[in-house]
């Protein structure tokens, strides 16, 4: 079955950073289209390890760019000044 990862960050100054993940199946032609290439992509020298363990790393700075604002962002009344 072919999935849509869907990530959603969210940060406020009352909730901090929230960070939502949720996968929604692709049906009909999509569906086709993205479980052929996600089959084309595997079938590329582990490709598709690659580009998870890319994904992974880009999460991971993702994350520590919005904690360092979020540190940055604390005690100055929320405007980032």
């Amino acid at each position: 079955m072919a999935v849509k990862l869907i990530v959603d960050v969210n940060f406020s100054e009352k909730n901090g950073l929230a960070i939502y993940q949720r996968c929604e199946p692709l049906t009909g032609q999509v569906a086709r289209e993205e479980s052929a290439f996600v089959t084309a992509v595997m079938n590329v020298n582990g490709r598709v390890v690659k580009d998870i363990n890319r994904q992974q790393a880009l999460r991971k700075e993702m994350l520590n760019v919005l904690k360092r604002f979020e540190e940055m962002t604390k005690g100055d009344g929320g405007n980032g000044c």
